[in-house]
This record gives structure tokens, C-alpha cells and sequence, in this order.
């Protein structure tokens, strides 16, 4: 390892160091610290204290959601999931899926392609339709925009 002009180690040769950071010049003087005439924003930023004692209370509303002990011995309030209720439902799901009869399934997904396939036809036709009228009203010499679908034009 080197050390700068300033007296700051630099990386040795054979440190690998991205490209990008290599073209960046060190900092010159002392390292940057917290002092008492600049105090650090986030430890003075509070919020309204009915909100603070709030939160608490919305979040163990959520389903699944109980309160405990702050972890690894942090100050504050700790939240748990209950997980076993979702792997409870899961199993359930999918014993259900095993014992449904495959050939109502099947009809129903065939029914569903069946009506996909008949709405696709429609809007295909539609286009058709659309495009034809298109045409004949640009050979017809008609200009401007042609308002193509139910009519604005009163009824005599």
C-alpha cells in the first residue's frame, strides 16, 4: 500500500479498484464528523406523537399481524406474521385441487376459450368492417376525420 501526498493510504497496485473510482482525487484534510453546531437531521425529525401511538395500532389490525418484543434487544416495538394460518390455507388449496374432477375443470376452460375465441372473431370483424369504410371514404373524397362507430348526427 502507498500513501498519498496528503498522508492517506491508497489502495495498492494489485487491488483491484473499479475504473470509475480511480479518476476520483481523494479528500484532502480531515475526515468528516458530527459536531455539536451540526447536529444530525434525523435524530431531531419527530412526528406528531397522536401518530406515533397510532401506527401501532393500525399495522396489528392488519390480518396475521401480532405485536412483540423489539428484535435483537432494539428499543422499540417488533411485529410478527402469522405465517402458519398461510400454510394452513395452502395445504387446503391444494388438496382440493387434487381431489377436483379434472373433466369439470376442463369443460370450464373450454368454455372460457370458446367465448374468447368468438369475442376475438367479433373485434376481427369489426376491424374489417372499420377499415372497409375507411377506404371507401377516402375514394369517395370524404375529408377530415371520420367518426366511425354509433352516429352524432341527430335523427330526422
Amino acid at each position: 500500500m502507498t500513501v498519498s501526498v496528503e498522508g492517506r493510504p491508497r489502495p495498492a497496485a494489485g487491488v483491484a479498484i473499479a475504473p470509475g473510482l480511480r479518476r476520483l482525487a481523494y479528500r484532502r484534510g480531515e475526515r468528516p464528523r458530527f459536531a455539536p453546531k451540526w447536529p444530525c437531521p434525523q435524530l431531531d425529525q419527530t412526528c406528531d406523537a397522536s401518530l406515533h401511538d397510532a401506527l401501532p395500532a393500525a399495522i396489528t389490525a392488519l390480518p396475521g399481524v401480532t405485536r412483540q418484543a423489539a428484535p435483537f434487544g432494539a428499543p422499540g416495538i417488533g411485529f410478527a406474521l402469522d405465517i402458519e394460518g398461510w400454510v394452513e390455507d395452502a395445504k387446503r388449496g391444494m388438496e382440493n385441487s387434487l381431489r377436483a374432477n379434472h373433466l369439470d375443470i376442463r369443460e370450464q376452460y373450454e368454455k372460457q376459450l370458446k367465448d374468447l375465441q368468438e369475442a376475438y372473431g367479433e373485434a376481427m370483424l369489426e376491424l374489417r368492417a372499420r377499415k372497409k369504410l375507411q377506404a371507401l371514404m377516402e375514394r369517395d373524397g370524404v375529408r377530415g376525420e371520420c367518426a366511425i362507430g354509433p352516429s352524432t348526427a341527430p335523427n330526422n
